[in-house]
């Protein structure tokens, strides 16, 4: 394995903790031992497969211990994987992974009636019919290790391939900023397509941890997965801001924090207000819970900011996102001179570029509006994607953002442009109203007076936090908010 802080992690843990339990998945448990077996017969699968160290492998498996087994084989292997959706049908299955020019698909799932190369354990092997170009020679940066899709919500989804030397800067810098102690109990609840799972799965064998899976279908069960995390004395918690609301919420918590076992909690993925950590924040500092924020587009490998929150920081707005982690350059860039710019990344975990773009020579622009407050530290704003034009006038959507989540009450605002054939182009807001909080659209729009015309929302939807959508990922579900505006004309 060529990633020198899991083949560290890993040999230390076979010669002095070798039947300690490296995953839990209800009463399945696999030791390090055990673990490590199988991800060397993965690899020596995959290999006698006929896949190449340095191809493009699409994974489509259920979050288990067996999909962690081929994780690590693909390391072993030095075989790069890009985890495909769950939920993609058959042939959107073989479209994504013929566009991302991966050797073939690994599932449990039969893609075809007949065909497929057995994986013991796994599943089968479905090798592309397309012609697939060979590997790219190995530069600086070391063996494409994996790939993620973004999103695509901001334009045509992209495949952000990272290499060894951009995730071994990640997993040096989490060890040595992060101060979350060896063998703790983890928790893997994000889907693979989602780059927060690489900290869920290789942050854990980084700190010798031990692996708690959470079963998908549990995943939107927030009494269930409470339970697991309590009944496992699970330690290090990973969510974002959405997984926290939602699991900790009062309609769905009947536990007293002093039932739980956690050590560590970690947030990233999404801005994080005060709002939602202060009902919360009491008993975690009381359990003495170490909390950071952390943030990173995942061309930045995961996250490469972080902040160790203290009470202070909880009698802000947003909690920051703190300071870069070693090696890594931040810089503010705006067109009007005012405090606040596009954030600019440079440094170790950048990746090289998009598959198939030109490569990226002078760090990557994260489209984030961020400033820096009185001590230093980044705090995100908003997502610039451009202005708009509503009505001839220009219009950042985040800055409208900006304003509503200061108001009383207002826990998450999500403005878009819409149209409508009989008043053209329009602003919607959809608010997620604080618990207990009273709001209604007429505060909305007395607010809102204080604006120019032309970024006063024309349409107000108010929302509560079990109904605010989020997505597979874990993050508020922009699209479909936006998809409500027009069902609900």
């Amino acid at each position: 394995m060529k990633i020198r802080p899991l083949a560290d992690a890993l040999n230390e843990l076979l010669v002095l903790h070798p039947d300690t339990p490296a995953a839990i998945q209800g009463d399945e448990v696999r030791t390090y031992k055990q673990l490590s077996e199988a991800a060397q017969t993965v690899a020596l699968q995959l290999l006698n497969a006929g896949i190449t160290p340095g191809q493009r492998l699409a994974l489509y498996l259920p979050r288990s211990i067996m999909l962690y087994e081929t994780i690590l084989g693909c390391l072993i292997a030095e075989v790069s994987f890009m985890s495909l959706p769950r939920g993609l049908d058959k042939s959107e299955q073989i479209t994504e992974a013929n566009r991302a020019n991966c050797v073939g698909i690994l599932s449990n799932e039969a893609l075809f009636s007949s065909g497929g190369l057995e994986i013991g354990g796994i599943g089968h092997f479905w090798k592309s019919t397309e012609a697939i170009p060979p590997p790219a020679e190995l530069g600086e940066t070391g063996v494409e290790v994996y790939c993620v899709r973004t999103s695509g919500t901001t334009g045509k989804p992209k495949v952000v391939p990272i290499h060894a030397t951009q995730l071994t800067a990640f997993l040096d810098n989490s060890r040595s900023v992060m101060g979350i102690s060896k063998h703790k109990r983890w928790i893997w609840m994000h889907d693979l397509s989602f780059d927060y799972s690489i900290w869920d799965t290789l942050g854990c064998l980084t700190h010798s941890g031990s692996l708690v899976i959470l079963d998908e279908h549990m995943k939107h069960d927030a009494r269930a997965t409470l339970n697991l995390i309590a009944n496992t004395g699970l330690n290090v918690l990973s969510v974002t801001p959405s997984e926290l609301r939602y699991i900790f919420s009062r309609a769905h918590v009947e536990m007293s924090f002093d039932e739980l076992s956690l050590t560590d909690l970690v947030i990233a993925g999404e801005k994080l207000s005060s709002s939602t950590l202060l009902p919360l924040f009491g008993e975690l500092k009381r359990k003495g819970v170490h909390l950071t924020n952390a943030y990173g587009p995942s061309e930045a490998t995961v996250f490469c900011l972080v902040h160790h929150i203290s009470e202070e920081d909880t009698r802000q707005e947003s909690i920051p996102i703190g300071s870069p982690l070693p090696g890594m350059v931040f810089e503010l860039e705006s067109e009007r001179d005012l405090d606040e710019g596009e954030l600019i990344i440079r440094g170790a975990q950048v990746f090289g570029g998009y598959d198939g773009g030109e490569p990226l020579t002078d760090g990557y622009r994260t489209g984030d509006i961020c400033r820096r407050d009185q001590r230093g530290h980044f705090v995100f704003v908003g997502r610039s994607n451009g202005y708009q034009k509503v009505n001839g006038f220009r219009v950042e959507p985040y800055e409208i953002e900006e304003f509503l989540q200061s108001l009383p009450d207002v826990d998450e605002a999500v403005v878009s442009v819409e149209n409508d054939r009989d008043i053209g182009d329009f602003l919607a807001a959809h608010i997620r109203v604080r618990a207990n909080g009273e709001l209604t659209t007429r505060d909305l729009r007395l607010a809102c007076a204080k604006l120019a015309p032309y970024l006063r929302p024309s349409k107000y939807f108010l929302v509560t936090i079990d109904d605010w959508p989020i997505n597979e990922r874990g993050k508020t579900d922009r699209m479909l908010l936006r998809r409500r505006v027009h069902e609900q004309r």
